[in-house]
């Protein structure tokens, strides 16, 4: 189970003053199968620190999709933030429904060349998860992007429409589009968290590797 994206409508950062009202929240997690959360869930039911995170939600909803865009490169989250209080990023989540006449596979040859040109551009803004949904929306296409800034992402959009070397190819994408919900989202300290723990595990791995290695290489001999 890996954290791929911890955010939400506004900043919330550890230290700082919580706003009255909090903002929505999404965290997006890569499980290894469907009955993962579950079991997970069931397993830290009896808990007092999952309880009490369970009592702090005024209401939840949980998606299950499944990953798709083989092929597509996407770019995983960077494992430090830039500053201690300073991401160095934001997200744009995007919920694409497709034009009936329009299959995934076609959107998704779009997408390909649209990552591409993003590299070649250099612009600092990248894919980084897409996935799809089978049995509620199956034409809705779910993508989370990282980007600098507003900014950013904006110019690097009418670029797009009218650079006239982008243009043609990015309108037929854009046309195989019925319709798309957009949301900035802004990165939280639970990611700080999660790239701590990763750091340490990847400090325990590399810790194993000599042992390993000599014990493959007694077998070899």
């Amino acid at each position: 189970m890996r954290l791929i994206a911890a955010c939400g409508q506004q900043e919330l950062l550890k230290g700082e003053p919580a706003p009255d009202q909090l903002p929505e929240m999404m965290h997006i997690w890569q499980l290894p199968e469907w009955s993962t959360l579950y079991r997970l869930m069931f397993t830290f039911s009896e808990s007092d620190w999952y309880r009490s995170e369970v009592a702090s939600l005024g209401i939840e909803h949980q998606d299950l999709l499944v990953g798709i865009g083989h092929g597509i490169e996407t770019n995983p989250r960077p494992p430090a933030w830039k500053g201690k209080k300073n991401p160095g990023y934001m997200y744009v989540y995007d919920e694409v429904r497709l034009n009936p006449d329009v299959t995934t596979l076609t959107y998704l040859r779009h997408l390909n060349w649209f990552t591409s040109q993003l590299k070649d551009l250099r612009r600092d803004f990248s894919l980084q998860w897409i996935a799809a949904e089978i049995t509620g929306v199956p034409s809705q296409v779910s993508m989370l992007w990282r980007v600098r800034d507003v900014k950013t992402l904006e110019d690097t959009f009418k670029i797009m429409a009218y650079d006239e070397r982008y243009a043609p190819r990015y309108e037929d994408m854009m046309l195989s589009v019925k319709s798309s919900a957009r949301q900035y989202m802004w990165p939280e300290s639970t990611e700080v968290a999660d790239n701590k723990l990763q750091k340490a595990r990847a400090a325990v791995a590399v810790t194993l590797v000599p042992a390993i290695t000599v014990q493959k290489k007694r077998r070899v001999a």
